[in-house]
């Protein structure tokens, strides 16, 4: 696919207007959500939550290219949860990633891999923290993301970012986490993606992550390794910050670490 084509991509995306639908469910929006509701994506830190990602970019992504992998996340993101044909956890994933080819990204290795996995009287993050560990193979921008789900038991389940990632999470009848890291290898950029889809024994958790060790849950695990290049990406950045700009506060946070 040439630039022209994912620039033409990018114009006909349907990202839906503002705001998303999503906020009249969840009304706690930016202007709600306290200190740090702004965020400018041209600089973005080591670590964001964009949506239902928690990313982490290692020091030799650029900053075009941070804001070009968490725009591509949003657009996504938008395109699968406003889909009226997708009706399912599956077509959600499958109209995301249709939406990730169509920008440019495409498998370079590990393609995707899942189990299901079933406990009592665990936390999630303390299930999902050892498949990160496995799935980002100790890469050292990996550590960010497992710092932030280790640290949640002494955080505020009302922090900002927190509040958006749970949010963001809840598809039609299940909550799907995505967890990402963004590296440099030469001229492309490597991304790897491993999601995390629950099934409590509850019909409505309001923070899962943070939930006592009472429930069972069901996860089902996915792995797949994303590549696209530097200079598409600045072009990526460039097509889609002015078709999300106006919805970024509502979308992006700085993941503290």
């Amino acid at each position: 696919m040439s630039d022209n084509d994912v620039m033409s991509y990018i114009a006909a995306l349907p990202l839906g207007e503002d705001p998303a639908t999503k906020q009249r469910a969840f009304p706690q929006m930016a202007s709600e959500l306290g200190v740090g509701g702004k965020i400018d994506t041209a600089n973005l830190p080591d670590g964001v939550v964009a949506g239902s990602n928690l990313v982490g970019f290692d020091g030799t992504v650029g900053a075009p290219q941070r804001e070009a992998v968490a725009l591509c996340m949003m657009a996504a993101e938008r395109v699968a949860d406003q889909d009226p044909v997708v009706n399912s956890p599956e077509l959600w994933v499958k109209r995301y990633d249709m939406v990730l080819q169509g920008l440019g990204w495409i498998g370079s290795s590990g393609g995707v891999v899942d189990y299901d996995y079933s406990n009592r009287n665990v936390s999630v993050h303390e299930v999902v923290i050892p498949i990160l560990t496995a799935a980002f193979g100790g890469a050292a921008v990996g550590g960010l993301i497992i710092k932030a789900l280790e640290g949640l038991a002494g955080s505020d389940k009302d922090d900002p970012w927190i509040t958006l990632f749970e949010r963001e999470s809840r598809h039609l009848d299940v909550i799907e986490y995505r967890f990402g890291i963004a590296e440099q290898i030469g001229t492309a950029v490597n991304l790897r993606i491993a999601a995390a889809r629950l099934r409590a024994d509850q019909k409505r958790l309001q923070i899962l992550l943070f939930k006592s060790k009472s429930n069972e849950v069901s996860l089902k695990t996915s792995q797949t390794v994303l590549a696209a290049h530097e200079k598409t990406l600045e072009k990526i950045a460039n097509g889609l910050r002015p078709r999300l700009m106006s919805a970024v506060d509502n979308f992006i946070r700085e993941l503290p670490l």
